[in-house]
């Protein structure tokens, strides 16, 4: 398959791809040395016995979302749509699932505080949600592209 054919595949198979790509020990084991920290924290901080689910739902969202729409949105080789809109979209996703998440649900549940539902917490999440993603999904489409042209 050519790069360009590659760049532009369908949502479905990019989301697929990249769900492999984060199952990969290589980027597994770094993922779950991030993670499992940040759960332990939720759930040592905060006093809710939603906050871990809280957590691990945004720790989720995260991870499937945001490597799949930074590589869907701007495929290495192909440009899918204006830069600028990508990056809106990216963005507004970002902020959209991590409040959604992180505040408007615990809201809606009648939760106290949490260490990521704060507004500052949730800030962060989402600047974790921008950059984490991008790099996620540059080391996947890297490694597909080098093993591509190695084959």
């Amino acid at each position: 398959m050519s790069d360009v054919a590659r760049d532009m595949l369908p949502l479905s198979r990019v989301f697929a791809e990249t769900v492999a790509g984060l199952a990969a020990p290589r980027r597994l084991f770094p993922i779950a040395v991030v993670v499992v920290p940040l759960l332990a924290l939720q759930r040592s901080f905060s006093h809710d016995l939603m906050a871990l689910p809280i957590g691990m739902l945004m720790c989720a969202a995260f991870l499937l979302v945001a490597p799949t729409l930074w590589r869907y949105l701007f495929p290495l080789h192909r440009v899918r749509a204006p830069r600028l809109v990508g990056a809106i979209a990216y963005a507004a996703a970002g902020a959209g699932l991590m409040f959604g998440i992180g505040r408007w649900l615990p809201d809606a549940l009648g939760m106290g505080g949490t260490l990521l539902t704060t507004f500052p917490g949730t800030l962060v999440s989402v600047a974790l949600f921008w950059v984490g993603g991008w790099g996620l999904a540059r080391d996947i489409d890297l490694e597909q592209h080098l093993r591509a042209s190695q084959a």
